[in-house]
């Protein structure tokens, strides 16, 4: 080790400043007590945001951290300003989602961005962000519940989050050239029907089939709030696709609150077999993925990357129907209680969900497994012991060690 590379000791979590019993509040409680298990000393701040500047850079400097930490980052003010920089203590932005509207993070030369998904590296790069590091997400610090799959009341689970795709798809009708609107429409239907190809790749690919005429029409409405668009359509897609196989089998949907109208009528028909659980916090989810025995995990924004959802899953013992993902099919491909759903093949979708409610008791070794795996490999303790190797590198200098 090099003498010369400062010491870890302390670390400051920034919460969110709304939502307290969010999953981002979640997460930042879980690698928080992670980081205490492992020695080290950390602080829980209510991010500034509706909280007094000085009051928060007062209770900061009283006991100044080696560096601060924050899911989804403390983005820079309206003028520019970030506080890491105001500061001059590294901040390390651990993003849960795509970096659409994270790119302002590049601006900070104190902050590293981390990524759930590999292939979004590239976009933080040519976004300006000059620190990056791949951080997929993880299950929670928690024993899990081992309860055998036969013994489970509850069939199948869902925790889908409200995207409105509809709307957005009526919204490119409405004022998106009619050539705009396919090629928008390939772009998803390519990114669902791939392993490996993100949306941003699918983009590119399906750009590449047309004509350079055709390239230069496109290119006036592509936006970052574009691709936020696609990728909501995208991920509704697959979550109605994916439930519409299991059309006839009894459901539970964990949704959030104030959001039960209006799955009700994205559902249509298919909601008459769902029951919902309307705001529940992330550890009443966690209870009802221990009671299920099946996970239902879409995700298919990520393809070299990973949410919670699937190491969650498993560490409560669910059997767990996961989108198409390369990078989660190398670990947990065979044998490991996961299945990785073919896009559309209603068929498949819904023989294996059957068999596994039928004959649960199948498939239990399956889900031993791919449990024991994430217990050893993929919790937040885990993560917490990659961040304490990682975070001396960037310590004492903008953008860390070069």
């Amino acid at each position: 080790m090099d003498i010369n590379v400062k010491k870890l000791s302390k670390v400051d979590f920034f919460l969110p400043h709304t939502e307290q019993n969010s999953w981002i509040a979640f997460f930042t409680h879980q690698l928080a007590k992670s980081f205490e298990q492992l020695g080290i000393e950390t602080r829980l701040l209510v991010s500034p945001k509706n909280k007094d500047p000085k009051q928060f850079l007062d209770d900061l400097f009283k006991h100044a951290p080696d560096c601060t930490l924050c899911f989804n980052g403390v983005l820079p003010d309206e003028n520019g300003n970030s506080l890491a920089d105001l500061i001059k203590i590294p901040h390390l932005a651990i993003l849960t989602e795509s970096p659409n509207n994270f790119l302002s993070l590049a601006k900070s030369a104190y902050t590293t961005t981390l990524s759930p998904d590999q292939q979004y590296l590239d976009i933080l790069k040519e976004g300006g962000c000059k620190k990056t590091l791949f951080f997929p997400l993880a299950a929670p610090i928690h024993k899990g519940i081992n309860r055998p799959l036969a013994d489970r009341t509850g069939s199948v689970l869902m925790a889908p989050v409200w995207l409105d795709g509809e709307k957005i798809k009526a919204f490119w009708k409405q004022n998106l050239p009619k050539k705009m609107t396919d090629f928008l429409e390939k772009v998803v239907a390519r990114c669902l029907a791939n392993r490996s190809v993100s949306y941003f790749h699918a983009f590119q690919l399906v750009l590449a089939e047309h004509t350079q005429e055709e390239q230069q029409q496109f290119l006036p409405w592509t936006t970052f709030s574009l691709f936020d668009q696609i990728e909501s359509v995208l991920r509704e897609t697959d979550m109605i696709e994916l439930l519409s196989a299991l059309d006839g089998l009894k459901i539970d949907l964990a949704i959030e609150k104030g959001t039960l109208k209006q799955w009700e009528t994205r559902l249509g028909t298919l909601a008459a077999n769902c029951t919902f659980h309307e705001g529940v916090t992330p550890e009443e989810t966690l209870y009802l993925i221990g009671n299920t025995k099946i996970f239902l995990a879409s995700s298919p924004q990520f393809k070299f990357g990973a949410t919670t959802d699937l190491y969650t899953a498993l560490l409560m013992g669910a059997y767990t129907f996961h989108s198409s993902s390369e990078f989660l099919e190398w670990g947990y491909g065979k044998d490991r209680g996961v299945f990785f759903y073919p896009y559309q093949n209603k068929e498949a979708i819904l023989e294996r969900a059957k068999l596994v409610l039928a004959k649960p008791e199948l498939f239990q070794e399956e889900v031993n497994k791919g449990r024991q795996i994430v217990l050893e490999s993929e919790t937040w303790l885990n993560r917490a012991q990659l961040l304490i190797d990682f975070i001396p590198s960037i310590l004492g200098q903008p953008h860390g060690a070069v």
